[in-house]
């Protein structure tokens, strides 16, 4: 997917941790995302716009300006300071 800046998209930093970052082989990258977009459409442009991590599409989580995202149908405001990051499950022992 392309990720230039378009009419209505912003560049968005997002940071990757753990597997997730294992997977992509970065720590942050940037994309451009519509400046209002669902967390439905905003995990999947991620998603697809950052290689490798189809894998754990369904267990990751997403947040904004560190407060986590969970509502499928929620609206989510961007702008070029916003920082998304793609949490993946945690494990520990």
């Amino acid at each position: 997917m392309n990720t230039e800046s378009s009419p209505g998209n912003v560049p968005v930093t997002v940071l990757l941790f753990g597997k997730a970052r294992e997977l992509a082989g970065a720590r942050e990258v940037v994309v451009s995302i519509p400046k209002k977009i669902s967390y439905s459409s905003l995990k999947e442009l991620i998603f697809k716009s950052i290689g490798g991590l189809e894998s754990i599409f369904s267990s990751c989580m997403l947040a904004l300006n560190q407060a986590y995202l969970n509502s499928d149908d929620e609206q989510i405001d961007l702008d070029s300071t916003s920082e998304l990051a793609v949490i993946p499950p945690l494990s520990g022992g």
